[in-house]
């Protein structure tokens, strides 16, 4: 039986060692799905039976003096999205006892998946250490109602995580498919595919192994006159004996698909990095500007990369923004601007009118464009959009914006059968295609929701009714913030169902069944 998202998951969660504690061993964290599903096979061996024999042997391989623990769900009781345990707490030497444990799962729940990722991540994050979670699934969540949207919230809230996604006996489910592919895009990670054995032994060693790394060294100077205007980097063997670039600098440290591998403030900054190519980059506040390049960081490779700034010059970037002087609440709308000595990574944004310089809440980067767009906050009042420096984010341009509310109405039968499909309208401006409606017990909090279907640019689309008869409200929200824009009542009641059935059949005989009602669901 398939659920509502993943219904087999493998998640290792690996934690790269900050600069400073180089010498720390990474910490692991291996989240197994024990959900329902795992029952289901492949060439009549149990999903389970696989994920037991292939965790057995990836676990057994993890080097003794190095972190490991271990979370699962699933495993206790039947239809409980909250049944996610972390058994073994991440520590050297566990590899024997995980094993144990794996051995004695018994699936039997659901899939909170995207929960489970979320507390892997979230279980390393006060280490301040780059947590990399690689999911084996095979299927659709049945808990969270937006994986994708939960992979982005945690990576704009500041938690440096990537997931690597690996779809299990996954073939022909393109919403699994796209769920899956999307978590790895949304944390900067890789998405492949196994449907034997074999195939998942092969990629969960290509996603967790270990690449050689070496320690690198990098380092803003202040040049002279005589480099120019544009910085310049070099790759010494030993560091250069300049002037320190003053006050804040900033390191980003990307791979050549500019997924951040490691950030730093320090000055000079020294970090462990894996061999490869990268896109390094550091912000200088002090001159409010930036500089970017290419580095192939090698085994034999100098370790040394020094940003050489030219002189200090007073002169900045002079710039306009417009956009609308009145919008809609939760509405996407334009904003264009125009300046000199813009940079890429440059960005506007919409803050409360009276919010401090460098605030910012919706936001879309320049990226060498005159127009983009932002969505309005869920709140009515005046606001500002701002054009603001990435680097320092000092304000070059502002301009006022009234965020309105929208005459939004939605309608929705008076009476329904419980657990029957009806209809739901809706009319409004404005409104964002992720605003959605869902039907919810009087009186529950705004915010909540139960089934729901976005707007989609649509005025119409079908909700089903709850099991329990009640009173209900079907309302409209916001994506951004979940403010309830407009709500209707809903009677649900209990239909009149009769089902027949012979009164005695035979032991193992097929046997004609009968029955009679209304509003019921073709599920």
């Amino acid at each position: 039986m398939r659920f509502f998202m993943t219904a087999g998951l493998i998640a290792l969660t690996s934690a790269l060692a900050p600069a400073a504690l180089a010498q720390e061993q990474p910490s692991t964290i291996l989240v197994l799905d024990a959900s329902g599903s795992m029952w289901g096979q492949i060439d009549g061996v149990n999903k389970i039976t696989i994920a037991r024999d292939v965790v057995g042997e990836i676990v057994s391989d993890f080097p003794t003096n190095q972190n490991l623990g271990f979370v699962t769900y699933g495993h206790r009781e039947r239809g409980q999205c909250a049944d996610i345990e972390t058994l073994v707490d991440p520590a050297p030497g566990t590899a024997a006892e995980i094993i144990g444990i794996v051995e004695g799962l018994n699936p039997r729940g659901m899939t909170p998946m995207t929960d489970a990722v979320i507390t892997a991540a979230q279980a390393l994050r006060h280490t301040e250490q780059a947590a990399t979670v690689i999911l084996v699934s095979d299927g659709i969540e049945t808990c969270n109602p937006d994986p994708c949207a939960a992979a982005r919230a945690l990576e704009e809230a500041g938690v440096d995580f990537t997931a690597h996604v690996i779809g299990f006996d996954v073939r022909g489910e393109a919403d699994a498919l796209l769920q899956m592919q999307c978590i790895a895009e949304e944390t900067g990670g890789r998405f492949l595919t196994a449907d034997n054995a074999q195939e998942l032994n092969e990629a969960l060693r290509e996603v967790t192994a270990a690449p050689a790394s070496g320690s690198f060294t990098f380092t803003a100077n202040l040049g002279g006159e005589e480099i120019g205007d544009d910085t310049v980097w070099e790759r010494p063997v030993a560091p250069l004996e300049l002037p320190l670039l003053s006050d804040e600098v900033i390191w980003e440290i990307s791979d050549t698909s500019f997924n951040r591998v490691q950030t730093g403030t320090a000055n000079p900054f020294t970090t462990d990095l894996p061999f490869g190519d990268y896109i390094v980059t550091v912000h200088s506040t002090a001159q409010d500007d930036f500089s970017q390049t290419e580095a192939s960081l090698a085994l034999d490779s100098a370790r040394n990369v020094h940003a050489i700034f030219p002189p200090i010059t007073s002169q900045q970037p002079t710039a306009q923004v417009f956009g609308p002087a009145q919008t809609l609440v939760g509405s996407a709308f334009t904003v264009s601007w125009e300046g000199e000595g813009l940079a890429p990574r440059d960005y506007v944004t919409i803050v409360p009118a009276d919010a401090e310089d460098g605030a910012y809440a919706d936001y879309d980067r320049l990226e060498n464009r005159t127009e983009g767009e932002l969505r309005a906050p869920a709140e009515p009042g005046l606001y500002e959009v701002r054009l603001q420096l990435d680097a320092g984010d000092r304000v070059l341009a502002r301009t006022p914006v009234e965020v309105v509310d929208a005459e939004v109405t939605v309608s929705a039968p008076a009476q329904v059968v419980v657990g029957s499909a009806f209809p739901v309208t809706w009319q409004g401006e404005g409104l964002h295609a992720r605003d959605y409606v869902t039907i919810v017990p009087a009186g529950s909090a705004d915010g909540t929701y139960a089934d729901y279907d976005r707007m989609q640019g649509r005025s119409e689309a079908e909700l089903r009714a709850p099991a329990e008869p009640g009173l209900y409200e079907v309302r409209l929200q916001l994506d951004a913030g979940d403010r309830v824009l407009a709500r209707a009542p809903v009677e649900v009641v209990d239909a009149e169902v009769t089902v027949s059935a012979p009164a005695q059949v035979v032991v193992g005989s097929a046997f004609p069944v009968t029955w009679q009602g209304e509003g019921l669901h073709a599920r």
